[in-house]
């Protein structure tokens, strides 16, 4: 009976749409668009009722029920974008269609998952469990609707008047860092929150009493949450791609502007550093100055050399490279480019100089020649970064290209500005050249995130194993957040009390601490001795802590360069096998002890 009903609906459905489509092409035909747009109109009220009927019959249906809110969400997804229009904003329309779209895919995929953890294994049936719960976990539906509003209103929030290569970026650096920091909250509180709310609602007990050991338990509400946040970095990745391709054919200033874009922001680009030319390189510059050094200061430079002032030397001897006086060229060699010449027809030049002091017109004047050819270069922006394109056929057949950078007024010489012109260390010079597509560098960026959400989601199940609710999350947000401010964190306590012993090996380093420490002492210098042990305290807990920022794939898709595969080999190697492995094995040891209920006698 149901069947037959379900064919009759279907039916009408059919022949509504195509009555409505033939009397369309036939008002058309006669020349009456007006009322054929009125008709359609007209038709599609019919069809939406129709439709609403039809789903409100089954309405006892989990399907009809999926269905009637994407039909409905979309309606009114449709009428706000019809308001948008109307008023003259298409970003605001395509927001619109966008937050429908993005809530669309995370309900279809919610439900493809739960098919897929269908069968009646232990594991599949907690990790479905978990996925359930997290539906009706108020934290965690907060920041799956925050995510899903954040990627289609970020855009609006920029400002127009700004270049488009640099609304791009801004867009890309803050949807995608969005995205990790409400998936890594999302990961911590669901994970603490499955756990400690079992055991604190006693429903663990139901779960223990069945045929599954607690390992089990464990993976079983991690592959869940692993599953939801793959389900939600797809969801949010899609939606970045795609208004970053609107974002794309939006209005550019100027033609620069365009090709920064397209050739800057929107590739993958593997990127070169520059070697010295000379044979010998910086280490015949290391030696000159350490010759003139002891011939000033003897007995401090004498034999066997102290490694802090070994190391002031090596530092000064590069930001001399990097510097260069009124009229002196210096000459930075770029290797391995010769893969250049088989995929792009051009190689980008990126200098960022500045100048002491700095010229009237904030512009530095530079005269370049590349492999021995002169190649025009406009005044160079001050502490901005600036790209010359070169064409590939610059490159020797030896993969190289020799840039010599004078500090030379190329017009006129004798108009050269008295300053010292500088290139930052690292950022300075570096050439780039597209190697591959932005879609790739996408998808490589939310896998490095996804490895790192797969570790906290094993750090907040660990901690609810044996802690209560509040301390599980405060000490899992405490490790993501020192773990995501690593770098920081570690040049922060390099700068607070720098260790000169990189030439030493660990004993050497060990005993060199010591007697710093003693020595500090000794000659009453007892806040400097003090900073050694909080330097030595603060490494220590580091060491124990994974590094996110060494697998932080977003600034580099964001600036248009390579994400290489190096990255996530080692994410998934050190931050998803290691340590979320180390993790598992302590919150397991630890959970498998844990007395959950007492019999009373």
């Amino acid at each position: 009976m149901w069947h037959k009903r379900w064919f009759q609906w279907l039916g009408v459905l059919v022949g509504l749409h195509v009555i409505g489509a033939a009397v369309i092409v036939l008002l058309i035909s006669q020349g009456s668009s007006t009322g054929a747009y009125w008709f359609g109109a007209f038709d599609g009220v019919l069809i939406h009722l129709w439709v609403y009927w039809g789903l409100w019959c089954r309405r006892d249906r989990r399907p009809a029920q999926w269905a009637a809110a994407a039909i409905i969400s979309g309606d009114i997804a449709s009428l706000i974008a019809v308001i948008c229009l109307t008023t003259g904003s298409l970003a605001g329309a395509i927001a619109a269609w966008g937050i429908w779209a993005m809530g669309a895919g995370f309900g279809l995929g919610l439900a493809v998952i739960r098919l897929v953890l269908s069968p009646g294994l232990s594991v599949l049936g907690v990790a479905r469990t978990l996925i359930d719960e997290a539906i009706r976990m108020k934290v965690a539906l907060v920041l799956i609707v925050a995510l899903v509003l954040l990627v289609p209103i970020l855009p609006l929030l920029l400002d127009p008047n700004e270049r488009l290569a640099y609304r791009l970026e801004t867009f890309l650096i803050y949807s995608l860092t969005g995205t990790s920091v409400l998936l890594s909250l999302l990961t911590i509180f669901l994970a603490c929150g499955t756990i400690c709310g079992e055991i604190s609602r006693k429903q663990i007990f139901m779960t223990m009493t069945k045929p599954i050991g607690r390992g089990q338990y464990l993976l079983g509400k991690w592959l869940g949450i692993v599953l939801l946040n793959g389900l939600l970095l797809s969801v949010a990745g899609g939606g970045v791609w795609v208004f970053a391709r609107v974002l794309q054919q939006g209005q550019a200033r100027d033609a620069l502007d365009r090709v920064e874009v397209d050739q800057q922001v929107l590739v993958a680009r593997l990127v070169r550093a520059p070697v010295p030319a000379e044979a010998g390189g910086l280490a015949n510059w290391y030696q000159k100055r350490l010759k003139k050094l002891r011939a000033i200061e003897p007995v401090m430079y004498a034999e066997p050399l102290d490694p802090r002032l070994a190391s002031e030397i090596r530092a000064a001897v590069r930001s001399d490279w990097y510097r260069l006086k009124q009229r002196q060229t210096a000459t930075y060699m770029f290797t391995g480019l010769s893969s250049a010449k088989g995929v792009t027809e051009t190689v980008q030049l990126r200098i960022k100089a500045k100048s002491s002091p700095a010229p009237p017109d904030d512009l530095i004047r530079v005269r370049m020649i590349v492999n021995g050819y002169l190649v025009p270069v406009q005044p160079l922006p001050y502490n901005i970064a600036y790209v010359v394109h070169l064409p590939t056929e610059l490159i020797d057949p030896d993969g190289n290209l020799v840039v010599q950078i004078a500090n030379i007024n190329p017009i006129n010489p004798r108009a050269t500005f008295p300053a010292t012109v500088s290139f930052p260390l690292n950022e300075g010079i570096t050439v780039l050249y597209t190697v591959g597509s932005f879609e790739a560098n996408m998808l490589r960026t939310l896998a490095v995130i996804w490895v790192r959400l797969g570790f906290l989601a094993m750090l907040g199940l660990a901690a609810g194993s044996f802690l209560g609710f509040p301390t599980a999350c405060l000490i899992s947000l405490v490790i993501w957040i020192i773990a995501s401010t690593s770098g920081f964190l570690h040049e922060s306590l390099e700068y607070y009390a720098a260790f000169n012993y990189d030439q030493l090996d660990a004993f050497g380093k060990v005993r060199w601490v010591v007697g710093d420490f003693f020595g500090k002492l000794a000659d009453g210098e007892v806040w400097p001795a003090i900073k050694i042990i909080i330097k030595l305290v603060g490494s220590g807990f580091m060491m124990v802590v994974p590094s996110f920022s060494d697998y932080n794939a977003v600034p580099l898709v964001s600036d248009g360069r390579y994400v290489p595969y190096g990255m996530i080999g080692n994410a998934l190697l050190r931050v998803g096998v290691v340590w979320t492995g180390l993790v598992a094995a302590v919150g397991y040891l630890i959970f498998r002890r844990r007395e959950l209920a007492r019999i009373m006698v």
